[in-house]
């Protein structure tokens, strides 16, 4: 599933945007002792729909996302008190899987079906951790709550084109989230202006430059 696709434009976006609408009303309408709780539905529906959106994307995407995923969050618990060394060491395991799968086009022994497989948005995700990591290993402030890191990892909105965010950007509004008109509508005029630029320019921009490319 593409965000240029029908069944992501048509179906999960919308259906998506529903439930999420609907929470946030009853949150502007609760009282304060549910907002908590209100809070932790909506953070379930954006995990729910993030993990659909990647399970589109085949199972060994899904696999490999949510194993560096739980090895991020455990290093970065420990890895401010740890050497230089041990923060090398825990950035080469993460990057080990990228690596892999770049070059394993030129590994021999391999399955035909493995060779040139990319894991759907694997570069991104990689470097949002090492960014993870780096920043507890200068801070010391490591998520101590899985949820909420699964958010950040999961994220549909970032995990296949970016921009490669960093946890201290989405800490706070993972925890109180805010709904306004005035930012709603302005992230639909941008995506929906973003999908015209990639369905009318780049699309068309893109077939005309593999013709042209492809004479003599």
């Amino acid at each position: 599933m593409q965000f240029s696709e029908m069944i992501f434009v048509g179906g999960f976006l919308p259906l998506f945007l529903v439930f999420s609408f609907i929470l946030s009303i009853r949150k502007k309408t609760a009282d304060s002792s549910f907002l908590q709780r209100e809070n932790k539905r909506e953070n379930g529906i954006f995990l729910f729909f993030s993990l659909l959106f990647l399970s589109s994307q085949g199972l060994i995407s899904l696999l490999i996302l949510t194993a560096l995923m739980l090895y991020s969050f455990a290093v970065g618990k420990r890895i401010h008190e740890k050497s230089k060394r041990y923060f090398a060491f825990s950035i080469l395991i993460l990057l080990l899987p990228l690596l892999f799968f770049k070059y394993s086009i030129y590994f021999s022994s391999l399955p035909l079906w493995l060779k040139g497989f990319m894991p759907f948005g694997i570069s991104f995700y990689t470097f949002r951790f090492i960014s993870y990591l780096s920043d507890c290993r200068k801070e010391g402030n490591a998520e101590e709550s899985l949820f909420h890191f699964a958010l950040y990892a999961f994220a549909f909105p970032v995990l296949s084109q970016g921009p490669i965010l960093r946890y201290s950007e989405m800490r706070e509004e993972i925890k109180n989230r805010a709904f306004s008109y005035e930012a709603f509508s302005h992230g639909l005029f941008r995506f929906t202006f973003g999908l015209w630029k990639k369905l009318a320019l780049a699309d068309a921009l893109g077939s005309l430059s593999v013709e042209v490319l492809s004479l003599d």
